[in-house]
Formats: structure tokens, C-alpha cells, sequence
């Protein structure tokens, strides 16, 4: 999720168009940088398959031999691993069973109760984001172009100091973004970078700026929005369960190309102002600020089994009354019961009751609530 590489390669972009545009035209360097893309795809050959997804479809021995495999590159010393043949076996916390952890998951899987605010949460950030970052790199160059009506490759100018001065400062963006996302959290490393970004590509914007100040906006704007960007990488499949999580991720990252494609339209409008576009990046990361905030969970520090939990536990089934009542919990019939904390097995803490597990041997949120009522009656 933090992408290094991501920024080499903008570096690596902005570096060929300052030797190649204005000599060669854009076909030339069009063609130069599609050589690395096209050379990716052969890097899925060696990509190795999840492990946990693995696990959920009853390969087990693939499984092991991808965990074994990263603990030799790693140079971790690891002795005999003993997992589960059998998915059913596994300790997957999905809120199907372990007939949907062994099935890859669905966009309507996605709009679930339990995932709906996150799932539309995160949808509105990845939107906002496609269109301000790529906003911003556009804006980027607008900024600092050399001003031509002349639509020949040949007279294309840009100011390419500045410009890979911004790109770079993508590195310092997304080694902050290392240091501090899991000490202030998933959300508010997002909240914070989101703001920052927007504030600054307001003012990169600003008419007649003093010297340097442009180009120094744009820098932390980038740095920034790379940031955000890189966590918001970070939060999105520690959302999702096992089954759902590549769903998930990839729905969110489709939803960003719509908004990288809005922003050729608002950035290269010749109705609108530098200042106006400006405005429009600043709304963008406004509302990406406002979705990070409402993620239900902040996944900082837990396990992938005490997310989900924490997920189920706030979706109210419609069968339980859950007024709040004065001491936070729920309650029925006008009496407020506080909900016991529970263990990461599921079980409430002190409780002498075992929850049961789906026939199928996985937890359900069905099962939390039977050990709930169990409690309430003994």
C-alpha cells in the first residue's frame, strides 16, 4: 500500500518527458514509458497467491509452501508450520460461513450490512482521491507550462525543474505517511494528509505568488496527496474479510478511475481558472477528510479476526432492541443492559457459556448473539 515504486516511476515519467518531449514529440515518449508497463505483466509469473486465501480453498500445502517461501527471502528461520487441510478448519471470521470462505466474495457480498458504511465510506474517499490526485499532477502541469496555443508536440514546453521537484516529494509524502499511520491511526493519517493536500494545491494556485512559494506549494501538495493516498491503500482491505477483501479493494480502485477520468475535463477546461480547479481539488479532499472520519473501525494495531469483529458488533440486527440506553449499552423493554466485551473467540468474558459455531465450524454473528441470549437468561 505505501508506493515507493509508485513514485519512481512518476520521477522516471517526469525525467524521460524533460529529455525526450520537446526533441522527440509525444509519441516518442509515449512509447518509451509503456516499456516498463509492458514488462510488469510478466512479474504475475513469480507473484505468489495469498495465503490465507489459499487456506480458504482447501490448498493448504500451497499455503504453506508461500509462507515458507517469504520466510527464506526474509531470512526468518521458521520451524514446521502445521495448518489446517481443511477450510472449514480454518480461523476465518466471516459472516457466511465457511461456505463463503471458501468462495471468493461479490460486490452485493460488499453492500451487506455489516461492510455497507464502510464500503461507502471508502468509495467516497477512493473517488475524491482519483480525482485530486490526478487532479493535482494535471494542475501541476498547467501551472507550470509555458504558455502555447499551438497544439504541435514539437512547441510543448514545460518548467521541468519544478515539476520533478514535486514529483520527488513524493518519497518524502509517503515516508511520513510510514512513520505515522500507525501512530495516529488509519483515519487520522487520512484526515490529516487529505488536508494538507488540499490546502496546498489551493495556494499553489494562488495569482502572483512570491518566488519559490509555487513551487514549494505544489511539492508538499504532492507529498501529501501521495500520502493519503498510501494510506488510504493501507486501510481498504483491513476492512474486508478474507473472502471479500480483493473484491473490495478492487471495487474501491474502480471507483477512483471515475474520478481520474472527471479530472481531464475540469483541469484542462478552458472556462475555468487555475484558482477554480484549485477549488474543486480542495472540495475533493474536503470530502475524503469528511469519509475518513466516518470509517466505522480503526484497523491500527489489530488483528484481521478482531476487525471483523468489531464490524458485526456494531451492525444491529433487526431482531435485537438496541436503544442506547444511559450507561452506552442496549437494552429491550425499557431496560438498558450494557454488552459484555468479548474475547477474540467471540465468547463474553466471564460469561461460563461457549458460544457455538456454525455447523460448518466458522463464527457467525448468529452465533455471538446465541451466547449473548444464553447470558441473558442464565
Amino acid at each position: 500500500g505505501l508506493q515507493f515504486f509508485w513514485t519512481l516511476g512518476s520521477l522516471f515519467v517526469a525525467g524521460l518527458a524533460w529529455a525526450l518531449l520537446e526533441q522527440h514529440g509525444w509519441r516518442v515518449l509515449t512509447g518509451v514509458t509503456a516499456v516498463p508497463v509492458l514488462l510488469s505483466l510478466l512479474s504475475a509469473l513469480w507473484l505468489p497467491e495469498s495465503p490465507r486465501w489459499l487456506l480458504a480453498q482447501g490448498r493448504a500445502r500451497e499455503a504453506t509452501a508461500v509462507l515458507l517461501l517469504a520466510a527464506k527471502v526474509n531470512g526468518v528461520q521458521l520451524s514446521a508450520i502445521s495448518l489446517p487441510a481443511d477450510a472449514r478448519q480454518a480461523p476465518v471470521l466471516v459472516s457466511g460461513g465457511a461456505a463463503a470462505a471458501a468462495e471468493d466474495g461479490s460486490l452485493r457480498d460488499l453492500l451487506q450490512p455489516t461492510f455497507r458504511r464502510a464500503t461507502f465510506s471508502l468509495w467516497t474517499i477512493w473517488l475524491s482521491f482519483g480525482f485530486a490526485y490526478y487532479g493535482l499532477i494535471l494542475q501541476i502541469s498547467r501551472v507550470f507550462e509555458h504558455h502555447s496555443h499551438d497544439d504541435d508536440a514539437a512547441t510543448c514546453s514545460f518548467i521541468y525543474r519544478d515539476i520533478l521537484i514535486s514529483a520527488a516529494s513524493e518519497i518524502v509524502g509517503t515516508i511520513t505517511v510510514v512513520l505515522c499511520v500507525d501512530l495516529m491511526g488509519r483515519r487520522g493519517t487520512q484526515a490529516v494528509t487529505y488536508a494538507i493536500a488540499g490546502v496546498f494545491s489551493l495556494v499553489m494556485a494562488l495569482p502572483s505568488p512570491p518566488p519559490g512559494l509555487r513551487t514549494a506549494a505544489s511539492a508538499v501538495a504532492r507529498a501529501a496527496a501521495m500520502g493519503s493516498s498510501s494510506a488510504t491503500w493501507v486501510a481498504t482491505p483491513e476492512l474486508y474479510p478474507t473472502e471479500l477483501r480483493a473484491t473490495g479493494h478492487s471495487a474501491a480502485n474502480s471507483v477512483a478511475r471515475i474520478g481520474a477520468f472527471l479530472a481531464p475535463y475540469a483541469v484542462d477546461s478552458s472556462e475555468l481558472t487555475t484558482l477554480d480547479v484549485a477549488v474543486m481539488l480542495l472540495v475533493a479532499n474536503v470530502l475524503a477528510v469528511l469519509a475518513s472520519t466516518l470509517l466505522p473501525v480503526e484497523t491500527a494495531g489489530k488483528g484481521l479476526e478482531q476487525v471483523q469483529l468489531e464490524l458485526q458488533r456494531r451492525h444491529r440486527p433487526p431482531n435485537v432492541d438496541a436503544t442506547p440506553s444511559a450507561n452506552g449499552g442496549c437494552g429491550g423493554a425499557g431496560e438498558g443492559v450494557e454488552l459484555p466485551p468479548l474475547t477474540p473467540e467471540g465468547a463474553p468474558r466471564g460469561s461460563g457459556h461457549k458460544v457455538e459455531p456454525e455447523a460448518n465450524g466458522v463464527l457467525s454473528f448468529r452465533g455471538l448473539l446465541q451466547g449473548y441470549a444464553r447470558l441473558r437468561r442464565g
